[in-house]
């Protein structure tokens, strides 16, 4: 069920408000629809015309492996390649919907999106960059076996050291829980 502040019902029933998404992305990327950037904890969300297209969002309350894509325009070839050079697939992103009166967010962001990063793809052009991210529900790979977010080479990618998954694998087969 989807909560809300009283501050951010309250900028709903404003005379006017306006409203902004907020993308969180793998590699500590930020970005904003909005026409300026915008700050929320601790957080920077660009707004440089990057961000220019949205999937729809399909809410419900039932467990399933929703999809979603967004596209960055005008991408910087560092940012394509850290996407391409890095494995942040299984990494997690979030969309939010802001509300602002007056320019000044009111309440919390509403989460909108939660899942993983599951794939990209960059469209060239002589002008441009596109990067395209898809997002999937953290649950599309739960009984994955091979490649899973889970494994010892992508911990040990982003927590070098980090031996929590290196017998992962090897264990799989002896959970007894859900078993008659």
């Amino acid at each position: 069920m989807q909560t809300f502040s009283t501050a951010f019902l309250n900028a709903l029933n404003a005379d006017h408000f306006e409203y902004a998404f907020l993308v969180d992305l793998p590699v500590g990327q930020h970005y904003t629809n909005h026409g300026y950037d915008l700050t929320v904890g601790t957080s920077t969300y660009l707004s440089n015309g990057l961000l220019v297209k949205f999937a729809n969002i399909d809410q419900t309350q039932e467990l399933n492996l929703a999809t979603y894509s967004l596209e960055l325009s005008n991408v910087t070839n560092t940012l394509a390649k850290a996407y391409a050079a890095g494995n942040y697939r299984g990494l997690s992103a979030v969309i939010k919907l802001a509300v602002l009166v007056d320019g000044v967010i009111q309440g919390d962001p509403v989460i909108l999106y939660k899942g993983t990063l599951d794939s990209f793809s960059v469209r060239e052009n002589g002008r441009s960059s596109n990067l395209t991210i898809k997002l999937t529900s953290h649950w599309a790979s739960f009984n994955q076996m091979s490649g899973r977010y889970s494994s010892d080479r992508l911990q040990q990618d982003l927590y070098a050291g980090d031996r929590f998954f290196k017998y992962a694998h090897d264990e799989m087969s002896n959970i007894g829980w859900g078993k008659k």
